[in-house]
């Protein structure tokens, strides 16, 4: 049986190269491999269930990603909690089933909306950050943990309040919390490429214009590092359209529909976005014919993820047809969006567009 020893971290920056140009069988394959090598070695077990997080993040509707994940970290954690009983000061052990609950806590938080499964992962997490901290030469990467916790307990602070008096758990610090993302971006060992995306994460969702544009600074060049990666690509069309940049909002996302010809792994829920972007952005700039099309593409697939896709889409095409004069259309569409689901206010604005068509007849 292999010795794990520094030979394990060629082939986990190996695995993860893979991992994020978006070879995710080839990464599967990697961090399998490493912990058949090296069964003591806590890294490969969480980096295995980190590939199935990104999977689930590129199709969030599968069942089979998201039990995949679920039993990794389940493994991960179970793993770790075995060599700490083992011996209570393995250092490693203790950081990644920090690690480990961390990424669930996210998992849950972000994509099962379970905020109370989130929230005691969360605790755990912190727990055990605190206690591999106290051991020496700690990676740099422990503070990916510090750096996300800090940052949600401060985004979160009125939700979680009142647990966090009761648990005596620290008040968050927002302007900590990126600097030390930040600062596992440029020196984390493992680390770097996840504090990188969720700093895009974070930053794109700012008020500040500065945060804004690093937001789109960052992820210029993370789709430059791992020009292959689906998520990756959809991610910076997503912040062209956020930001009102609609020419490069389209130009991406068709380069997405091209790539999708030809790469396994942009799903159809990163391709219907595509779709949606080319649509809406194709409207804002008054070329509702090419709008059009791009809506009358999803409407006719029916996704339905993500979950705001079809109601903003029967909402756009109502908007395209009444500036064409074609009233009755138009209602029916908008009136089919009251009957979806309301999100991100789209009942709100359907109504409003009624009333105006009722005025204006």
């Amino acid at each position: 049986m292999a010795n794990a020893d520094d030979g394990t971290q060629q082939a986990i920056l190996m695995a993860q190269q893979a991992l994020y140009e978006g070879n995710f069988d080839q990464a599967l394959t990697r961090f399998l491999a490493i912990i058949q090598n090296y069964p003591d070695d806590p890294k490969g077990y969480l980096f295995l269930a980190l590939t199935y997080r990104w999977l689930t993040r590129i199709d969030p509707g599968s069942t089979e990603y998201q039990e995949q994940f679920e039993r990794a970290v389940s493994r991960s954690i179970r793993k770790n909690l075995s060599l700490i009983e083992e011996n209570p000061n393995n250092t490693e052990a203790t950081l990644y089933l920090a690690a480990s609950y961390g990424y669930r806590a996210e998992y849950y938080n972000f994509l099962k909306q379970s905020w109370s499964k989130a929230y005691d992962d969360g605790v755990k997490m912190q727990e055990y950050l605190e206690k591999a901290k106290k051991f020496p030469h700690t990676t740099i990467d422990i503070q990916l943990g510090y750096g996300l916790y800090n940052y949600y307990a401060y985004l979160y602070r009125e939700k979680i309040g009142w647990w966090r008096f009761l648990l005596s758990l620290p008040k968050g610090d927002k302007k900590k919390g990126l600097e030390l993302l930040e600062k596992v971006r440029e020196e984390g060992i493992y680390a770097n490429i996840e504090a990188w995306y969720f700093l895009i994460e974070i930053y794109k969702e700012e008020k500040d214009p500065t945060l804004r544009a690093r937001a789109r600074t960052l992820s210029e060049e993370l789709r430059q590092k791992y020009p292959h990666n689906p998520f990756f690509h959809t991610l910076l069309a997503g912040i062209y359209h956020k930001q009102h940049d609609w020419q490069r909002s389209i130009q991406t996302a068709r380069e997405i529909l091209v790539q999708a010809n030809t790469q396994r792994y942009y799903s159809a829920y990163l391709i219907y976005q595509a779709k949606y972007l080319i649509g809406e952005s194709s409207f804002f700039l008054g070329q509702n014919d090419q709008a059009l099309q791009a809506f009358d593409e999803i409407i006719a697939f029916q996704p339905r993820q993500p979950a705001y896709l079809l109601p903003w889409t029967h909402l756009r095409r109502g908007t395209i047809y009444s500036l064409k004069g074609q009233q009755e259309q138009a209602t029916a569409e908008f009136q089919l969006v009251l009957k979806m689901e309301d999100v991100l206010h789209v009942h709100e604005l359907a109504r409003g567009l009624l009333e105006r068509q009722q005025h204006q007849n």
